[in-house]
């Protein structure tokens, strides 16, 4: 036992600098998202433990030269619950689109089936339905793909409600329903459930960017567009009629992106609070980010620009944690963390390679943090990690 605690606190003292590490992908990355995957199992007498990282990667595949959809593996085993080895990334499922996936996500709910919904730059949204397994410690092999959405070798088209390129799509968490956008002005809900899809807003003024569910119910989305907008939606309200719900002191029913009239820039990644459905950001071409909440009419509750390069993607971690932590990264390579409170922090960034997406592994403690990059590669980042 004493030998035990004396070998614990040498690889604590070791791992005082954290860990971050660079995987290869096989392709270039478009866009990336984790599966809600059970954690470890218990220490077995070394001490150590594997914990399984899902992650759904789209993207071009340049040695076969084909479009994918990618169900990978990063396995983190640990000794005493601090990191101990990081291996490459396991590919355990390859299938080919016919045209590239632009926008990816996965439903967050753990019981039933899981949903993964790629939209493709043609206006069609493909489905991968995951059964997962819910035991601490269980193994990758023991998920279950549904037959219905794969062909021979490729991923079949689940429906197609937009006329050209899916901006972006989202998954309700209950992994019932989709909400997609695209640049044409479109704004679809998708059961998926039964194939069926319903336009529920047809703007052609609008090139809807980005898109996402609040926490208050399955009908209630945020968008951002090219014009640099952000509008609260109501999705019950029947198409044709006017379906957006006004920000209250707002005549336009719009949140403008950008220091004022005269600089609206094109808002190019949105989040939803985790846990506050009258809160989300957006952030902007520019380096412009913001937070909002409809309680709050006069404006953003939080601004903040980094640089002048894009926010490629934006997102909330560690739900239902006391510490509300923001992540976003930028096409100019790098990631920032904002705290509750706090400006955004440089935490880590990779020279002349953009992100070109970000995921972090859902749960609640030991956050993981995998940004997808332009040189066919992914980085990891934990908690651990001194760059956290």
């Amino acid at each position: 036992h004493r030998q035990q605690q004396q070998h614990r606190q040498q690889h604590r003292q070791q791992q005082q600098h954290g860990h971050v590490s660079r995987h290869s992908l096989g392709l270039l990355p478009s866009a990336i998202a984790s599966v809600p995957f059970p954690g470890a199992g218990p220490e077995d007498a070394e001490g150590r433990t594997v914990h399984h990282n899902i992650l759904c990667v789209a993207g071009w595949n340049d040695d076969v030269r084909e479009h994918q959809l990618n169900l990978m593996n990063l396995n983190v085993q640990k000794l005493f619950g601090e990191i101990d080895d990081v291996p490459e990334v396991s590919l355990l499922s390859s299938f080919t689109v016919p045209r590239a996936v632009v926008s990816l996500d996965v439903s967050q709910e753990t019981r039933g089936s899981t949903m993964a919904v790629a939209g493709g730059d043609d206006g069609a949204l493909y489905r991968l339905k995951l059964s997962l397994p819910t035991a601490p410690g269980s193994s990758p092999s023991a998920i279950r793909l549904d037959t219905a959405d794969i062909g021979e070798t490729d991923l079949l088209e689940f429906c197609r409600p937009h006329r050209h390129h899916v901006s972006d799509v989202r998954v309700h968490a209950s992994g019932e329903v989709a909400v997609s956008v695209s640049l044409e002005g479109s704004m679809c809900m998708t059961d998926l459930t039964s194939r069926s899809s319903q336009t529920v807003v047809q703007c052609a003024a609008t090139s809807f960017t980005q898109c996402a569910f609040t926490r208050s119910s399955s009908s209630s989305i945020v968008t951002g567009s090219h014009q640099g907008c952000c509008v609260v939606w109501d999705a019950r309200t029947p198409a044709g009629r006017s379906s957006a719900s006004s920000v209250p002191g707002s005549s336009t029913g719009t949140l403008r992106m950008g220091n004022g009239a005269n600089h609206v820039e094109p808002v190019t990644a949105l989040a939803t609070h985790p846990s506050k459905p009258h809160v989300f950001v957006c952030g902007g071409a520019a380096g412009l980010y913001k937070e909002y909440d409809f309680r709050y009419p006069e404006g953003p509750t939080f601004s903040e620009r980094v640089g002048r390069d894009a926010i490629t993607s934006i997102c909330y971690e560690n739900q239902g944690s006391s510490v509300e932590r923001l992540r976003f990264c930028t096409e100019a390579g790098s990631l920032y963390k904002v705290i509750q409170g706090e400006g955004a922090a440089l935490v880590y960034e990779e020279a002349h390679t953009p992100f070109t997406g970000l995921a972090v592994s859902p749960g609640v403690g030991d956050s993981q943090v995998f940004c997808a990059t332009g040189a066919e590669a992914m980085v990891f980042l934990t908690t651990q990690s001194k760059y956290y």
